[in-house]
């Protein structure tokens, strides 16, 4: 943990320095009504929460993943919408669309789902 906290610690200053149009620039650039912005420590601790979230959404979404892109190789990734859409989604797809290209790359395209394992299921809550 010690060290994603130094790692934020030094992207804060990297993007105070070179601000960009990412979120996380976006983030440390905003000024409240009072003229007060985000400190280094709010920056950390919300960084953690983007890395954690990110983190989640990929060991969860990776199974179902796997399965339907075996199932259907055109789907594409998707990680909710409206108010349940994940924050760190950007984050999981371009892990998970990484993960694929080296595993297309090492020649597993040609990996087939075993029947025993049971397709991706939807909710049928509203």
């Amino acid at each position: 943990m010690p060290d994603l906290y130094a790692y934020a610690h030094l992207l804060a200053e990297e993007k105070h320095r070179r601000p960009g149009h990412d979120v996380m620039a976006i983030l440390l650039a905003q000024v409240d009504d009072d003229g007060g912005q985000v400190s280094v420590e709010e920056f950390e601790n919300m960084f953690w929460l983007f890395a954690v979230a990110g983190n989640e959404t990929l060991r969860n979404g990776l199974r179902g993943a796997c399965i339907g892109l075996l199932d259907h190789p055109n789907l594409h990734l998707v990680f909710g919408h409206g108010p349940h859409f994940c924050l760190a989604a950007h984050l999981a797809r371009g892990q998970m669309r990484a993960l694929f290209a080296e595993a297309d790359a090492d020649g597993s395209a040609g990996v087939r789902r075993q029947a025993s394992v049971p397709a991706l299921e939807t909710s049928s809550a509203a």
